[in-house]
């Protein structure tokens, strides 16, 4: 086996670069022995997650397309000797246990082993370190309490640098229902691209290590929303985040099972993993300290999404963690030219468009609230978002903070998005840079307030005007903007040629979206304007379907 060079420049066996999770110490797991031939199973208590291999990888055969650069390098990896890693891109590293465990059994029967180590093949074969494991949680989906979900399609396969390393599309789990386990490469590539490019906005969210390919086929309702099933090329995603484990759904889902032992020793590992906090005190008081932490990084988490014009399109409470983090990304889109958009097929109600999108958030931490007794957290939520949301719209327009300001920049925007040919972020950052006003703008009374307030800041206050113009240019107002359209003909283009070329650019792209000069210089002008074509269904309006 090839190596990979860890943070010191020092070699570390690939078999070594990931550790146990410290979920798995501190918190219990099922441990029953399980395959796919068993079938889900629709009641398991008392853990916060099982035990369980990645089956589907012997079948699936994936081939590496790319890594994430940013992300290696927040492991402690050199991407360059994960890309020169034959056993990290063919992941046979993974696979070898699979085939071997197929190879070693001739029924079902023999697999039932103890884990004592008394099998030789659990002992001896090459393979994934043996704490993978698939997450149980519950959640409200589209507003309606689910019972258990779970991690149908990933497990967690390992720690490093204080990130759990997760396993999108590697096969059925205990969890998957009546799922296959899959994730089709679509929507593989399309989570990869959206964690690294709110990342690269500085949002809060789980990242993406490394996507790969399979000629394997899964069948799906069709991208545009239709109700025909079609087979999809599937993928497989490597991603990771401070807590992937950790979502709203596992404190619902303990709580509604009444499980209070669970419920109290998740708010512990919580409090001190991930916010680093004392666990003295009652257990009543640590619950209302996690809802109170977790709810000021969900509302920031909803500032930037509001500012940036991110529509996430599918924020069930299984799909919010605890971390703050975004997580899950479907059906998303970023504002272009729709003042409501909804870019999720599926969500035929509207539950979560664009201005419904806050709600969403605060039933989330309501439910989490309800959850651990704290029936306020609702209303703590609004007033942490609150001063989020207009501390990053005051900014984003280059203007001292203060409520006056954050009400003019509120407006302006609205006045954007209520004309049709306008692009949101095109248009502000020519409003902001160069003071260029759209003709459809020219007598608007709040742009023209805007032009007036912030040429007396620059006037009365020209240093700090200068870095707050610096700030709103280098952090808040992208040159480039992730559009669907652009993610789709990506993915087209490497279906038809096999070149994963333009997937590579966006990648590079979305690790500097500020990066004027750069973005000029490499990317064709197609990527950097909307879509001529508008909204199109299987493009950029999608299904749930994955």
């Amino acid at each position: 086996e090839k190596n990979i060079k860890n943070e010191s420049s020092s070699m570390v066996a690939l078999d070594n670069f990931l550790t146990r999770p410290k979920i798995l110490d501190c918190l219990p797991i099922d441990n029953e022995v399980w395959f796919p031939a068993l079938g889900s199973r629709s009641e398991i208590r008392g853990v916060v997650g099982s035990f369980c291999r990645p089956y589907a990888l012997a079948e699936l055969q994936p081939e590496l397309v790319c890594v994430s650069k940013t992300g290696a390098v927040t492991l402690g990896l050199d991407a360059d000797e994960i890309c020169n890693s034959d056993a990290f891109a063919s992941l046979s590293w993974v696979k070898d246990f699979v085939q071997k465990t197929k190879e070693s059994s001739s029924s079902l029967d023999d697999l039932f082993i103890d884990l004592d180590g008394s099998n030789e093949f659990m002992n001896q074969a090459a393979m994934l370190p043996q704490w993978s494991y698939a997450s149980c949680y519950g959640g409200h989906q589209f507003g309606v309490f689910a019972g258990q979900l779970g991690d149908g399609r990933c497990l967690t396969i390992g720690e490093r640098q204080n990130y759990e390393l997760n396993l999108k599309g590697s096969g059925q789990t205990q969890y998957s229902r009546n799922g296959d386990g899959l994730v089709t490469f679509r929507s593989a590539a399309r989570e990869f691209l959206a964690a690294e490019y709110l990342h690269g906005l500085n949002i809060p969210t789980t990242r993406s290590l490394a996507l790969w390919a399979s000629d394997l086929q899964a069948w799906r309702a069709a991208p545009d929303g239709t109700n025909y099933a079609a087979p999809e090329r599937t993928g497989l995603l490597a991603r990771f985040g401070t807590a992937l484990s950790l979502r709203f759904g596992t404190l619902e889902l303990a709580a509604a099972r009444g499980d209070s032992i669970l419920l109290n020793q998740i708010v512990d590992f919580a409090l001190d993993t991930i916010f680093s906090t004392s666990r003295t005190g009652e257990a009543s008081s640590k619950r209302a300290e996690l809802v109170l932490l977790t709810a000021d990084r969900t509302a920031r988490l909803a500032a930037y999404f509001d500012v940036f014009g991110f529509v996430h399109g599918v924020l069930n409470t299984d799909n919010f963690c605890l971390a703050g983090e975004a997580l899950d990304f479907g059906p998303f889109a970023f504002v272009e030219t729709e003042y409501d958009l909804s870019p999720n097929l599926s969500d035929r109600t509207g539950r979560y468009r664009r201005t419904k999108q806050v709600s969403a958030f605060r039933s989330a931490v309501a439910h989490l609230g309800d959850a651990l007794g704290q029936h306020n957290s609702g209303h703590i939520f609004e007033t942490l978002y609150e001063n989020r949301r207009n501390e990053l719209w005051c900014a984003r327009f280059a203007l001292r903070m203060n409520e006056d300001n954050a009400r003019l920049a509120l407006t302006i925007a609205d006045a954007i998005l209520a004309v049709p040919e306008l692009d949101f972020s095109n248009t502000l950052r020519k409003l902001i840079l160069d003071r260029i006003v759209p003709l459809e703008l020219s007598s608007s009374p709040c742009v023209l307030e805007y032009i007036d307030r912030i040429s007396r800041f620059e006037r009365d206050h020209p240093v700090s005007a200068h870095k707050a113009l610096e700030y709103a240019l280098n952090f808040l107002n992208p040159v480039f903007v992730l559009r669907n359209s652009v993610i789709h003909d990506a993915i087209e283009s490497f279906f038809a040629t096999e070149d994963p070329a333009d997937i590579q650019l966006l990648i590079e792209a979305s690790s500097r979206p500020f990066d004027h000069e750069w973005l000029q210089k490499n990317l064709p002008s197609s990527f950097l304007e909307p879509s001529v074509q508008g909204r199109i269904p299987g493009q950029s309006l999608l299904s749930c379907s994955s």
